[in-house]
């Protein structure tokens, strides 16, 4: 693979037939070949945010951006683990740029949406992710994060009719942090509990 070809595709075919060790090493071979390719460097962010590898997720997210500022996938990607990493207004201030895209784009209505979770403003906060999920025909998954998102609030704002003894609360919190609990999910969650 030369430097100047576009190793996505030969990436995307390789990283189909690996498992999570091999996917790694791929793709942080693929970064050092094609250090400035932000489309690279957002693959190997995401894999590490996969494998729970923070810190290194944080670097490569900024290295994309430092390579394409208007990458806004990835700046939005950033902003979602400095929340998760309880640290909002870094969070934030990464998302600012995100306010001079158009007024229906969905990252720009998903931050605002996060803004409005901030506030505590949770029925405004969820029309707002119903409405960056309408216009978010390119990212799939970003609407499948959003739509569990989505879930977990309206499930909030549901009252609670069920009378609660310590072993229904114990039975409940242990169905939510189950060991097969989806990552992304908790992800989620967990950055929803981080604004607060």
């Amino acid at each position: 693979m030369r430097a100047e070809q576009n190793p996505i595709p030969t990436l995307l075919h390789e990283l189909a037939a690996c498992d999570a060790t091999t996917a790694l090493a791929v793709l942080e071979t693929a970064a050092e070949r094609h250090p400035h390719n932000p489309h690279v460097l957002l693959l190997l962010a995401a894999q590490y945010m996969q494998s729970q590898d923070v810190d290194r997720a944080e670097a490569a997210y900024l290295a994309v951006l430092y390579a394409a500022p208007d990458l806004h996938v990835a700046r939005f990607q950033l902003g979602l683990l400095q929340l998760t990493s309880a640290r909002p207004a870094t969070a934030f201030a990464t998302w600012a740029p995100l306010d001079l895209l158009e007024k229906n784009h969905p990252l720009r209505l998903f931050k605002q949406a996060f803004e409005r979770l901030r506030q505590n403003e949770i029925h405004a906060a969820c029309a707002l992710l119903r409405e960056g999920m309408t216009h978010n025909a390119e990212n799939p998954p970003l609407n499948r994060d959003m739509q569990m998102l989505l879930e977990k609030l309206e499930l909030s704002l549901q009252p609670e009719t069920a009378v609660h003894t310590p072993a229904s609360d114990a039975n409940s919190e242990a169905k939510t942090v189950t060991p097969d609990s989806d990552l992304s999910a908790h992800f989620l969650l967990s950055t929803y509990k981080n604004l607060h």
